[in-house]
């Protein structure tokens, strides 16, 4: 791209040394270039700085987003967790139960064949 570039530069530095343009011309010529090539720069240099804040937002918003999330699925977790010991705990309340129920069971056929 380089040799591309010095290549065009060359071309439009032979063109004007065989042309019949008075100095003035060359130099208004020249002129009105750098403008449009600093207008372009200034541009493209805007463009660049717009981008850039675009992608710090999305990514300050990416960080918000997961962050978020992962507070989220802390809190699932967590109430899974609460709802298994619940669980478990109504389980063992079951258990006593139905042991109770069936020694009382056991007594009650007991006392019947006495």
């Amino acid at each position: 791209m380089e040799r591309d570039i010095k290549i065009k530069e060359e071309a439009f530095h032979q063109e004007l040394t065989h042309s019949e343009l008075s100095n003035d011309e060359t130099k208004q010529q020249i002129d009105a270039l750098a403008r449009a090539s600093a207008s372009a720069h200034d541009t493209a240099v805007e463009q660049i700085d717009f981008v850039r804040r675009q992608q710090s937002e999305i990514a300050a918003k990416t960080a918000e987003y997961l962050q978020q999330q992962h507070d989220q699925q802390l809190t699932l977790q967590q109430q899974l967790e609460d709802i298994r010991k619940h669980i478990e705990e109504h389980r063992h309340i079951l258990q006593e139960q139905f042991r109770l129920l069936k020694a009382a069971e056991e007594d009650k056929e007991d006392n019947l064949r006495i």
